[in-house]
């Protein structure tokens, strides 16, 4: 997909876009992909990327804490681009503990809009990425068990019902 079109003409703003990292050794990477990948100058990683666009969000304790989660690593578990009301599943509007308000209003248009979720033991951080102002950054509350079953090799997890890295 090029900057507004898929290579056969479909214009991007009628598109439902997913990224996904790309695996060169996967079972479904072609050598010549594959090869092209190795070859490749790199780029700035998911996080590099989401973390440049969240500097720009208004600054509040869930900006400074996204950004330390970026920093260290938080992996992106969903961040796709599309019509704000039919990518508006992926913000889990049910979980949101703070910051329903604002997210809620963005996403009853049609507008194109991106929609990021930061992972974090305790929850996620869900990011809303509009096109003409600034990311909205709102906090989902989830159980301990979900974090055990999106994360692997997490023995433990902590039961919190606050923010990652606040006393509790």
């Amino acid at each position: 997909m090029g900057a507004h079109a898929t290579l056969c003409g479909i214009p991007a703003e009628q598109m439902v876009v997913y990224r996904h990292h790309f695996r060169a050794g996967g079972t479904q990477a072609c050598p010549r992909c594959s090869e092209r990948a190795a070859a490749a100058p790199t780029a700035p990683c998911g996080q590099e990327r989401l973390h440049d666009k969240v500097l720009t969000a208004l600054p509040s304790l869930l900006r400074t804490r996204l950004l330390e989660a970026l920093r260290n690593g938080a992996p992106i578990t969903v961040w796709i681009n599309g019509p704000a009301d039919r990518v508006s599943v992926y913000a889990h509007l049910d979980h949101i503990t703070d910051g329903t308000e604002v997210v809620r209003d963005l996403l009853a248009t049609h507008e194109p809009i991106g929609i990021a979720r930061v992972t974090q033991p305790s929850g996620e951080f869900i990011v809303v990425l509009p096109q003409h102002t600034a990311p909205i950054i709102a906090w989902a509350q989830r159980p301990v068990g979900w974090w055990r079953t999106w994360v692997r090799g997490v023995t433990s997890a902590r039961r919190s019902t606050t923010l990652p890295s606040e006393p509790g």
